[in-house]
């Protein structure tokens, strides 16, 4: 089993249902050339790629190996620990301002955690405030995966 707290997660994968275990040997057999030390880890609905290379890396690495099952890939731009923090959203919206992102969009994927439209509210609002969200800029994704919670963009095809 992957330990989500040993990699960085740079790539969140959307499956389609019941390709997981699949799709995770493909990711493997394509990005193990690059990084040897590569983790991949089943997440509800999808699977989360653990590494020390950049996102940009990985992606492109993707794109030349043609891997069946794959509805989306996100690539992530923040992240923090869940346990790091008592707010996940000031946190994440810190890293944010940091690398000057600005979003035009925010979703939340709670993938099976218990996150209500209080907490997606709660979000918005913070990054608001933080002239972070506007009508400008990328969509982005906050992905609640197993003790990280990541920012994410979704990759152009």
């Amino acid at each position: 089993m992957c330990n989500a707290h040993t990699r960085e997660p740079r790539l969140v994968i959307s499956v389609k249902p019941g390709s997981e275990r699949r799709v995770k040997l493909d990711l493997l057999d394509a990005l193990y050339p690059l990084d040897r030390n590569l983790q991949v880890e089943i997440i509800r609905g999808g699977l989360a790629v653990h590494s020390h290379l950049d996102p940009d890396t990985l992606y492109d690495a993707l794109k030349g190996f043609p891997i069946r099952g794959i509805a989306s890939v996100k690539k992530v731009i923040a992240w923090v620990e869940s346990a790091e923090t008592g707010n996940i959203a000031e946190a994440i919206a810190a890293k944010a301002v940091a690398k000057g992102i600005r979003f035009s969009r925010v979703e939340v994927k709670s993938r099976g955690n218990a996150v209500t439209r209080k907490i997606e509210a709660e979000l918005k609002s913070i990054f608001r405030s933080k002239g972070l969200l506007s009508g400008e800029g990328v969509a982005v994704h906050v992905e609640f995966l197993r003790g990280i919670v990541a920012l994410a963009v979704r990759a152009a095809n």
